[in-house]
């Protein structure tokens, strides 16, 4: 089995996107959907994926992993490795596959467009609170097939008026009736209420602030909404909606501030730093002279894991793979 401290060393050298990405809500989501689907914790997937990422672990070999260690059945673990790729590897992959800048990477031009024409017509809002660094990929990516294809923005701008993916929980006015708040109906309501020409950010917030629909809204549906909006002005006056003409500052997919390149530094810096103490932390106990040392031992290094483990989000792999080390250990005591 690899050695957890190897795995994370070299989970550190990474790219800040693959990082990011493995350890990014929708993989986490796809993890805790396995493992309820298997009755079994998240921790041991968690390690599979990291181990699989860095090379330590191949397809071929999840299967025994798994055997050896949940303890179960051979048949049983190639279940529960069937759906441990399906459902995490294979989308895990292909993000990666398309964050990647390498032009000679194994993703094709089309289906670099396929996955942003699925993405803004059903996969729009899960990307809303990723981080800086991937939203700023995913407008290189953009950008980049835009270039390619000058018919390339209006099959996304397309995309997004047929998104159906609920932004509020309340309804919203289109055609004069009330209708579910999906992507499509909020778009349908604001030409409505401001027409379709080119808008500015006082326009925008005045309506999420004064129009009957916009001013029921949470400031958290507020945020949805300014998101969606943007984009649609994004899309529809490009490039008249970008803030210059020299690329500084372009967007399509909206997030807070443009990334300068000191930002994503220091950005990489924290973001690195992190699996480097998980690494310090999960280092392997050896057997002191007698057993009531080794237990001294491990009980110390229990109580570092566990303060360790505290400083990470609930529901990233990092912790989850701290977490896992804690009952490994636990089970020696």
């Amino acid at each position: 089995m690899p050695n957890i401290q190897d795995s994370l060393n070299k989970f550190n050298e990474l790219e800040p996107e693959v990082i990011l990405t493995v350890d990014g809500d929708e993989t986490v989501k796809n993890i805790e959907t396995v493992a309820q689907r298997s009755n079994i914790e998240t921790g041991p997937l968690s390690l599979a994926t990291i181990f699989l990422t860095v090379g330590d672990i191949t397809l071929d070999k999840i299967a025994p992993y798994f055997q050896e260690r949940l303890s179960t059945s051979a048949a049983t673990a190639k279940q529960i490795a069937d759906d441990f790729i399906a459902t995490v590897i294979v989308p895990l992959k292909k993000r990666i596959d398309f964050l990647n800048f390498n032009a000679a990477k194994a993703m094709t031009v089309d289906e670099e467009k396929n996955y942003l024409l699925e993405m803004f017509l059903k996969k729009l809002l899960a990307e809303f609170n990723d981080h800086p660094i991937i939203s700023d990929a995913i407008n290189h990516r953009i950008f980049y097939l835009m270039d390619k294809d000058d018919r390339f923005s209006d099959q996304l701008f397309k995309q997004l008026l047929a998104n159906d993916e609920i932004i509020t929980a309340g309804t919203v006015l289109s055609g004069g009736k009330s209708v579910r708040g999906t992507v499509s109906n909020w778009l349908k309501n604001f030409i409505g209420t401001n027409g379709s020409a080119i808008f500015d950010s006082v326009a925008l917030s005045k309506y999420l602030t004064g129009s009957k629909s916009g001013a029921k809204l949470s400031q958290e549906e507020k945020e949805k909404v300014r998101k969606v909006l943007l984009i649609y002005r994004n899309l529809k006056f490009f490039p008249d909606s970008m803030p210059d003409d020299n690329g500084e500052g372009w967007q399509i997919l909206p997030f807070e501030a443009p990334v300068e390149e000191e930002k994503l530094e220091e950005a990489k810096i924290k973001i690195e730093s992190l699996p480097k103490q998980v690494a310090a932390a999960a280092k392997v106990i050896k057997p002191a002279a007698t057993g009531a040392a080794n237990t001294e031992d491990i009980s110390g290094r229990l109580e570092e894991l566990k303060a360790l483990a505290e400083k990470y989000p609930p529901n990233t792999l990092s912790r989850k793979a701290v977490v896992e080390e804690i009952k490994k250990l636990e089970t020696k005591l």
